[in-house]
């Protein structure tokens, strides 16, 4: 069995699946009651959607960083198209 950890997205009043999943129950919960998701409420739940473990929210004391952001839900960081950039961005 496949576990998932979704964010809740206030926005849409919604949970959203990251891209951190694993067949291990322990690891999921392991990893979602680290320092990674501080401020966030997360949980994980099965392949049937039903949730197995939710961590209390604990309260984040710094701002969120994109890379902070980006750890969350399990993606890269990747270099914008050129069509998103803007005039003012470096062109490093």
């Amino acid at each position: 069995m496949t576990y998932t950890i979704q964010i809740f997205y206030p926005g849409a009043g919604l949970f959203m699946n990251t891209n951190h999943e694993s067949e291990s129950l322990d690891e999921m919960k392991s990893l979602a009651s680290s320092e990674l998701f501080v401020g966030s409420r997360i949980r994980v739940v099965d392949e049937s959607q039903r949730v197995l473990f939710e961590p209390a929210v604990r309260e984040r004391t710094d701002d969120l960083s994109l890379s902070g952001l980006a750890g969350m839900l399990g993606v890269p960081i990747v270099d914008p198209p050129d069509f998103l950039r803007s005039n003012d961005d470096d062109d490093a």
